[in-house]
């Protein structure tokens, strides 16, 4: 058995909220349906609220399980607003005075990426299995796409003076990246060696080379991309779906379409 905590980076904006209302419908039937396995999981949608909201002091955390939901003040942007909503929810979870539930795990990801909870479980279990209770405390990500950083994006922080640094960094793609508890952990020990004026899957990139951490894959491999479906696969296109990123640039009305699709096949699996 694991327990885990689903961080998902979100903003209100007509497609977010719908992205968040089709995703709801899954987590309620899930819940619903597997109040089990539902007990060892906690998602959360992670955003800000304006500075002058009421009820939210300057660095309060609040947290809302009915509407799963982790708020903050704070401004919207690529930098440094991704990576202060990971870190300040990442300190939230890891501080026991303030946040109860223990987890073995925390995964990373946003508002437009379908998790299927029961498929994710299952391979958190066979991984979590497979290791010694002394391995799996070893510091290490466990899953997610690996890519390096090659070439400038002032966007995302990366420009002729950053690239110095950050040129060559193996990094986890920011729609899934799996921590185990003894990683958050970590992150939060060492908060202070944060850049936040770099994308954040990028920071925390430099941050696990820096620390040396290592990466450990689960038992059924990597992600695998369908890239005609812009479909995610753990294993291999003959599992079960586990993990699916909607993300069409182009058009997101594509990806909401996706998405939908995706939330109503596993609705439909879990109530049948």
């Amino acid at each position: 058995m694991v327990r885990f905590i689903v961080l998902a980076l979100f903003h209100h904006t007509e497609l977010y909220d719908a992205f968040e209302r089709e995703n709801t419908a899954y987590l309620k039937a899930f819940n619903e349906r597997r109040p089990d396995m539902a007990a060892n999981i906690r998602f959360y949608y992670v955003s800000f609220v304006p500075d002058d909201t009421a009820g939210i002091s300057g660095d309060e955390v609040v947290v809302d399980e009915t509407a799963h939901r982790i708020t903050m003040r704070g401004t919207e942007s690529w930098c440094p607003g991704l990576l202060t909503k990971t870190m300040r929810a990442l300190a939230h979870v890891n501080d026991a005075s303030k946040y109860d539930f223990q987890y073995d795990y925390v995964i990373r990801t946003n508002a437009s990426s379908f998790i299927n909870l029961e498929g994710f479980y299952n391979e958190l279990t066979a991984f979590d299995s497979s290791h010694s209770r002394a391995t799996a405390e070893h510091k290490y990500v466990t899953m997610g796409s690996e890519y390096t950083v090659t070439s400038k994006n002032d966007s995302y922080g990366l420009n002729d003076r950053t690239m110095q640094v950050y040129s060559g960094t193996t990094f986890l793609h920011g729609v899934c990246i799996v921590m185990n508890a003894a990683v958050v952990k970590l992150l939060c020990d060492n908060k202070h060696c944060i850049n936040y004026s770099v994308v954040d899957d990028v920071e925390l990139g430099r941050v696990f080379e820096a620390l040396s951490l290592s990466r450990t894959s689960c038992p059924h491999g990597i992600f695998k991309n369908d890239l005609k479906g812009r479909i995610l696969f753990m294993g291999n296109a003959h599992d079960p779906l586990v993990y699916c990123n909607n993300r069409f640039k182009h058009d997101r009305s594509i990806d909401l379409h996706n998405f939908n699709d995706v939330a109503t096949r596993f609705i439909r699996a879990l109530i049948r």
